[in-house]
């Protein structure tokens, strides 16, 4: 496909770019981030600079080694790859056609990294049914997507408005997900924390559309309903709801989706881990988004800008094996031996309430030896047959 538009004023953009590229900072080029300080001591600060680098002979190169010359030279390839990129492509049509984000998409494929092409589907704001598609056809990946784009007509229920909307979205995601004129930004580098997520999140909007988001989240440390957000806004429930529902349509088409998508891969994991082990390796999915929000921070929130439920979003983590409805467990093995602690205490006898004394713990260790082989060498604690009787509504 060929894309070919004639747009006013590129020569002034494009010379403008030129400007900002020659002066892109070598901080930029993350892979050559241990240099830095080499670099700098030989008064480099930015890419022109770099490229200039040992052209008045051998002297100039300092303490910079064979092996340093070749990570720059490589650096430096893979900038002007991203930036050739940045130039020919004309990012004001990505608001138009399906076929031109398509495009867009496909060609980033070939030059941003791996993780853009492994981003999962779910992670996108994909309608459910389209989504529901997709996993029949095998595809869960953007990468799987955009590699098979001349057959998905072929797939059911995938026809022309679904499969345009499905592209619209991915060439998005790509717009925002790395790269733009030479500046890249990603969780790894900011580390943001879960409340500096939020914070970069909601720092496009304007006052009362952050407030509504914030008081209805709890990021102030209570959740308020609609009515109550109008009351503490000076205005109706009906007109909290529509900023509500204008704002998270926002969010959902913002420029936050790619830090949203490394967050989610880079720090949700181990925070669902940490929150299991605090819960003794057993823990709902409201303990667990409790335990992974806080003030200022919003589980929820999160789960609802991608248009997911929170099972979902603690489901692709990976780090929670569900063990029933909307109960996870820390591991398999863990939580095949919670079903058979379970299973022991319906031998034993339901406790009386969800904190059993010390003689229905017994008779529930008792049990146990009936249910697992191995318990009388591997007994499980108190603490462990407690936990399991506070979920046996679930496990049972």
């Amino acid at each position: 496909m060929s894309i070919d538009y004639d747009l006013h004023h590129a020569g002034e953009r494009s010379l403008s770019l030129e400007h900002v590229l020659t002066q892109t900072p070598i901080q930029n080029l993350l892979s050559l981030s241990r240099l830095l300080p080499k670099l700098r001591a030989l008064g480099i600060q930015n890419v022109t600079e770099l490229r200039a680098l040992g052209a008045d002979g051998p002297a100039e190169l300092g303490a910079l080694t064979g092996a340093d010359l070749e990570l720059i030279e490589v650096a430096l390839a893979k900038y002007d790859a991203e930036q050739e990129f940045a130039r020919n492509f004309k990012w004001e049509l990505l608001a138009y056609a399906p076929e031109v984000q398509a495009e867009f998409a496909t060609r980033a494929l070939t030059v941003f990294e791996s993780r853009f092409a492994n981003t999962r589907l779910i992670y996108l704001s994909i309608s459910t049914r389209t989504l529901r598609a997709l996993e029949q056809a095998g595809l869960h990946t953007v990468g799987n997507v955009l590699r098979k784009q001349g057959e998905l007509l072929e797939h059911r229920n995938l026809g022309d408005r679904s499969v345009g909307e499905l592209f619209r979205i991915i060439g998005q995601f790509a717009r925002v997900y790395r790269y733009v004129i030479g500046n890249l930004w990603s969780v790894t580098e900011r580390r943001l924390t879960p409340p500096g997520l939020v914070k970069a999140i909601l720092g496009p909007l304007n006052g009362r559309e952050r407030e509504v988001i914030r008081k209805r989240y709890g990021l102030d440390g209570v959740e308020l309903t609609l009515r109550e957000t109008g009351e503490a806004l000076g205005i109706s429930r009906e007109r909290a709801r529509q900023i509500q529902n204008r704002t998270m349509e926002k969010l959902r088409e913002g420029s936050s989706l790619a830090l949203i998508h490394d967050w989610l891969d880079l720090q949700l994991p181990h925070l669902i881990h940490r929150a299991l082990v605090r819960h003794g390796g057993i823990a709902s999915t409201d303990e667990l988004s409790r335990a992974v929000s806080s003030t200022e921070f919003s589980l929820a929130l999160i789960a609802d800008i991608l248009g997911m439920e929170l099972t979902d979003l603690i489901a692709a983590s990976q780090k929670a094996v569900r063990v029933g409805d909307g109960l996870w467990a820390i591991s398999e093995a863990f939580a095949n031996l919670a079903r058979d602690a379970a299973s022991a205490w319906v031998r034993a006898g339901r406790p009386a309430s969800d904190e059993p004394n010390a003689d229905e713990v017994e008779a529930a260790r008792a049990a146990f030896k009936t249910v697992v082989a191995e318990a009388d060498s591997l007994p499980p604690s108190n603490q462990f047959l407690q936990l399991v009787a506070r979920h046996l509504d679930v496990l049972t």
